[in-house]
């Protein structure tokens, strides 16, 4: 680990260590599922000292504005409610997105990592499409063609270029997605007409 890796440890743990898993005798600790089966909540802890529930994820990965101070700050001690409002709370959406920073954190899985990924794997397909449209225009420059045919969607170019989608997948998805649009743009000039 990294010394800011180690100072962030250090810092989460002195937040929760007064902080303790739920007995697994206790009935709470277990979230009954529609098959029968219970499902350990591994989110739910327990302080002593405050005799209050607290949520684990929700203190550790949510933002200032999003958290329940119910749930992260003050606790939760209203034990007559208590399986009700624990249900409430593992269902809302803040909730989900916390567990999804836990998942994300413990499989050293970063958002921008991801988006690094999703950007990189668009720019690659990008590329891809514009290297065999060079391709076709370069073979139809050098057999001084014409780009075009008599009509605008139709001609040398498109045809080459259909010919080379064929070896290429993201020229042929980028081709599809032009049809999908031109086809769109017809259906609405000919509604808008009627």
């Amino acid at each position: 680990m990294t010394s800011s890796d180690d100072m962030l440890y250090c810092y989460l743990l002195d937040i929760v260590s007064h902080l303790q898993p739920l007995s697994h005798r206790c009935q709470l600790s277990f979230k009954p599922m529609t098959d029968g089966q219970k499902r350990a909540r591994k989110w739910l802890t327990y302080s002593k000292s405050q005799d209050a529930l607290f949520c684990i994820d929700c203190m550790l990965f949510s933002g200032s504005k999003t958290a329940s101070d119910k749930w992260t700050r003050q606790g939760y001690s209203d034990w007559r409610h208590a399986t009700r409002d624990i249900g409430l709370h593992e269902s809302s959406p803040e909730h989900h997105s916390c567990e999804v920073g836990q998942i994300m954190y413990n499989n050293k899985s970063r958002i921008d990592d991801r988006l690094r990924q999703i950007t990189h794997t668009s720019a690659s397909r990008n590329r891809c499409v514009v290297y065999v449209a060079i391709k076709c225009l370069k073979y139809l420059c050098s057999e001084m063609t014409a780009v075009r045919g008599h009509e605008s969607y139709d001609g040398k170019f498109l045809h080459l270029f259909r010919e080379f989608a064929e070896f290429d997948a993201s020229s042929a998805a980028y081709l599809e997605m032009l049809t999908q649009e031109v086809h769109n743009r017809l259906q609405c000039s000919i509604s808008c007409t009627m």
